[in-house]
């Protein structure tokens, strides 16, 4: 497994990601509903953070937001160490005005 110290447990399968993480660049999550997109997204911030990377996460999930508001695609950047994407500290925000990007996929791309 990778050098991240975290609450998480980690599967040995993730290292190519944690590794791209480290590396920099950006990372692209999508999946279904409730499949752990947040939850990967604050391991892969904290790990590239972690390896001094300046970090930061847009959060286009305007249903079930964690860094701002729902309605809303947010833009966080990663200041310390972090437990979940909750943590990260709001930079910038867009209002969807919906909490389904179904009619509205232009404004959260």
């Amino acid at each position: 497994m990778g050098q991240l110290q975290s609450p998480w447990d980690v599967p040995d399968s993730w290292e190519p990601a944690l590794e791209a993480a480290r590396k920099g660049g950006v990372l692209l999550l999508i999946g279904g509903v409730d499949s752990g997109k947040s939850t990967l997204a604050a391991i892969l911030a904290a790990e590239a953070h972690q390896a001094g990377r300046k970090t930061a996460v847009v959060d286009a999930d305007i249903g079930q937001a964690s860094i701002g508001p729902p309605t809303c695609v947010s833009l966080g950047m990663v200041e310390g160490e972090i437990r979940g994407c909750e943590d990260i500290p709001l930079a910038a925000l867009d209002f969807v005005g919906s909490p389904s990007p179904q009619g509205h996929l232009l404004q959260c791309a």
